[in-house]
């Protein structure tokens, strides 16, 4: 075996993580213990106790709320509580949760689930769009029922005798696992089940219901802890959709936090964290000895079961319940005790661990690739032979191009690292996304303004189809979710406005509202929005400039149902006449398409800016009728009328008709005045002609005067 770098060392035992080795927990952006994840967005100058100055607004004329009555403790991470009132329904009791408008909201479900009782979830009685005035933006509402029994956490804090936490923490366990099953049967999944997302409905604290999980991306407020290992090495943003396990999992962690009054692992960071994870298991890595009480031991084992096909679902808990044997999970034993590779802070047994490792230090695992060490520690080390030949394929494979290749090494680990952990997210440079997760990696990073181009490599290089091939069933498993990145790849290779990342952006987060300045703060998260919010801001727009960028061609690009990429393409590659005149072409399609109303402050802007076209008609008196038309029609509104008179076919036909007529009268005038110039010039033979003519009729005049005159005087 070659040498093995420094801080690579083969040992016989992998020990647990030293819970001593802590990390400056502010500098950690993977922040993971028992609170609440810091959200991403700051509100200003908040202060819970005395709220946003700024009158109530009003939404749908029905609940208005109070942005001077802030409700801390009904926060979501990513939102923030405030008083609300039903006007029509006084008695009932609602709150209003104000949206970052940065973060993207699962509009889908809002869209599904308003208005509708869903067992055991906080109810949503409406959302719309209300303008936060403290923010100088406008930003999404979603009222919510107000819980009358507070948060499940806080009254478990509270120094109640241990039975009635015991009895508490069987209610949360029991009505959260039907309300996860209910919401599977709707096509739903929650990924924000923690303790302080877990409410009592009632006064009497019966039914517990499920929190907001509606303001941000599936697991974004999450503390680190309450997800898998696998979803818990993507960033933030990436941890993706997931599925009904992964609420699974999140209750077995939040039963556990209760059972403990807390976690064992609330000092730890996030790689000691992931790495007991992983060589320990979840189980042994999140409950101590210390239980309240061992009744639930059974369930917590299902719930933190790390192989997720045999992780506890409903049926198996209700197998339980009844008292039914449930049959244990196969665990496969060793065939030896293998040996551990030190690697960064760890020893290592697991080729996942391992892979976790290596994507936090690429220069190093670059250096571990090349000299050997990791294709004899996979061989020798935990005797993986059919491994080790994988990674031994893939970089032979790479042998052959990595001169051509650039980011040939980049690329090269993120497919032994695929190899390595199957299971695992995305990880190509600073890109790591769950394959599910790509939407939410590339909001969070454009909000951060963070490093978007790892996330474009990583769709250019194909490395998301690669996931799909090393998960159980392949590429055939995830046919839509492959449609989907083949169509980003597409996009990726053109630069023009209403492509590039911006066209990925709107394409993978569907409910992300449009991030264009041009907007002012106006929060559209729908087509139907962008010509009306255009059509205001006309008065307080530079009207100038054009009512067209990058993000607003991206949005309407990856929302309009059919395929006008074409005149996205023209938009800017055409001349500045054509180029305004198919920017109006695609509001005019939009506004006719989409049985848009009428919008004049459009109309107008778009009309100011016609003087190019307008200057293309060669007819003084068109371009006098244009300049004195384009106003009236603007006024009207309806952009179709507009593009009608300034794209007119037969105009610009009979113009140029028009033009070459006029052309040729005025070639054929110069031609006849340069002839009649020609013909009078002293020297010409015309005039010499003339001249000689001209004498000689005057002298037969002359001869025949003198011959008269001689005839008469005889």
């Amino acid at each position: 075996m070659a040498d093995a770098p420094p801080e690579l060392e083969l040992g016989t035992a992998a020990p647990a993580p030293d819970a001593g080795q802590e990390e400056d927990q502010d500098s950690n952006p993977d922040k993971h213990g028992d609170g609440i994840v810091t959200p991403l967005i700051s509100t200003g100058n908040f202060t819970p106790e005395i709220g946003f100055p700024g009158e109530p607004v009003v939404l749908h004329d029905r609940f208005e709320v109070f942005p001077a009555k802030p409700l801390p403790e009904l926060d979501s991470p990513s939102a923030r509580a405030f008083g609300a009132e039903d006007l029509l329904q006084t008695d009932n009791r609602v709150f209003a949760l104000i949206c970052m408008s940065e973060i993207p909201a699962r509009q889908n479900v809002i869209n599904s689930i308003s208005g509708d009782e869903v067992n055991g979830v906080i109810k949503l009685f409406d959302f719309g769009k209300v303008e936060w005035s403290f923010l100088k933006k406008w930003c999404q509402v979603l009222i919510y029922e107000r819980p009358a029994g507070g948060r499940v956490a806080e009254v478990l804090a509270s120094g109640i005798q241990n039975y009635q936490r015991v009895d508490i923490i069987g209610k949360v366990l029991r009505q959260c696992i039907e309300t996860l099953e209910y919401l599977q049967i709707r096509g739903q999944v929650h990924r924000a089940l923690r303790p302080d997302n877990l409410y009592f409905r009632d006064e009497s604290r019966e039914e517990i219901i499920l929190g907001d999980f509606l303001s941000s991306p599936p697991g974004f407020d999450q503390p680190l802890v309450f997800e898998t290992p696998e979803r818990g090495m993507a960033s933030v943003g990436g941890r993706g959709r997931g599925d009904i396990r992964d609420d699974y999992y999140a209750l077995g962690v939040t039963v556990a936090y209760f059972l403990q009054s807390g976690l064992p692992v609330s000092a730890w960071t996030a790689e000691q964290v992931i790495h007991s994870k992983i060589t320990r298991s979840s189980y042994q890595t999140l409950v101590g000895r210390n239980l309240l009480t061992s009744a639930f031991v059974e369930p917590l084992r299902g719930l933190l079961d790390d192989n997720p096909n045999q992780r506890w679902g409903f049926d198996t808990y209700e197998m339980w319940a009844s008292g039914r044997r449930v049959p244990a999970s196969q665990t496969p034993a060793r065939q030896r005790l293998p040996r551990a590779l030190k690697f960064g802070e760890f020893e290592h047994i697991e080729p996942r661990s391992l892979a976790y490792a290596m994507s936090l230090r690429p220069d190093m695992s670059i250096k571990l690739i090349r000299d050997g060490t990791l294709e004899t520690w996979l061989s020798r080390g935990i005797e993986d032979r059919d491994l080790a030949d994988t990674v031994t394929g893939i970089i032979g494979s790479f042998k052959s191009k990595e001169k051509e290749t650039r980011d040939a090494d980049s690329i090269l680990l993120a497919h032994i690292l695929l190899a390595m952990d199957p299971l695992g997210p995305v990880r190509y440079k600073g890109a790591h996304f769950m394959t599910d997760g790509f939407g939410g990696a590339l909001a969070t990073e454009t909000i951060r303004g963070g490093n978007v181009q790892d996330l474009a490599h990583a769709i250019a290089n194909q490395i998301p189809t690669k996931s799909f091939e090393v998960q159980e069933g392949g590429l055939a498993a995830s046919v839509g979710e492959e449609s989907l990145y083949q169509q980003m790849r597409l996009h990726l290779q053109k630069t023009d406005a209403g492509f590039g990342i911006e066209r990925c952006l709107y394409l993978a987060n569907p409910g992300l509202a449009c991030r264009s300045p041009l907007l002012q703060g106006r929060y559209v998260n729908h087509i139907d929005d962008m010509l009306p919010v255009l059509s205001e801001l006309e008065s307080s727009s530079d009207t100038k400039q054009r009512p067209y960028d990058r993000h607003i061609a991206a949005f309407l690009a990856s929302h309009y149902q059919d395929d006008i990429d074409i005149l996205f393409e023209q938009a800017v590659k055409l001349d500045e006449a054509r180029g305004i005149i198919t920017i109006l072409k695609i509001y005019s399609t939009l506004q006719s398409s989409l049985q848009q109303p009428e919008v004049p402050g459009l109309a107008s802007w778009l009309g100011g800016l016609m003087g190019p076209v307008v200057g293309q008609f060669k007819s003084r008196s068109t371009r006098r009728l244009l300049e004195t038309e384009v106003p009236k029609v603007a006024r009207i509104g309806w952009l179709p009328d507009l593009l009608e008179l300034l794209d007119n076919t037969d105009a610009k036909l009979g113009d140029g008709r028009g033009y070459a007529e006029a052309h040729v009268a005025f070639r054929e005038a110069g031609e006849e005045i340069e002839r009649f110039e020609t013909n009078s010039s002293p020297e010409s033979d015309a005039v010499q002609r003339g001249s000689k003519q001209a004498a000689a009729v005057f002298s037969i005049v002359i001869m025949c005067t003198l011959v008269t005159i001689m005839a008469l005087t005889r």
